[in-house]
């Protein structure tokens, strides 16, 4: 399935597994996505692409997707396209930093992901 990232003619770049199944794979729940984080070169295009050959549309969900990424859904398989490399580099970091503390705890791994991505703080309700 996700074969069809590697043929988008709209400039695939790179790609990175990110997620509880890869960050931390022995406390993933079982029906928990596969996410990817994909770098292409025209992020509207890959995602016109994608849409067409059946994934769906899953940005709405997302706090930050407006203007950095769009994240599409097939199964179990969630791509966050992106074709900005600064925030594709940031989530790889994000999702290595994520991987090191063993972050098992979604809450943990959220606040890491602002604080990378979008330079927040955790409010004291987060904490």
């Amino acid at each position: 399935m996700l074969a069809a990232i590697f043929t988008l003619p709209c400039g695939f770049v790179e790609a990175h597994s990110s997620g509880s199944r890869y960050i931390c794979p022995e406390s993933a729940r079982q029906d928990s996505d596969n996410d990817t984080v994909v770098l292409v070169g025209n992020s509207a295009d890959a995602v016109s692409q994608l849409l067409a050959s059946g994934w769906e549309s899953e940005s709405e969900d997302y706090e930050g997707a407006e203007n950095n990424f769009v994240s599409v859904r097939k199964g179990q398989e969630n791509l966050i396209v992106t074709d900005k490399s600064d925030y594709y580099c940031a989530f790889v970091l994000a999702t290595e930093t994520a991987k090191a503390l063993r972050l098992a705890k979604r809450e943990d791994r959220v606040t890491l992901f602002r604080a990378i991505l979008y330079r927040t703080l955790p409010s004291k309700a987060d904490q």
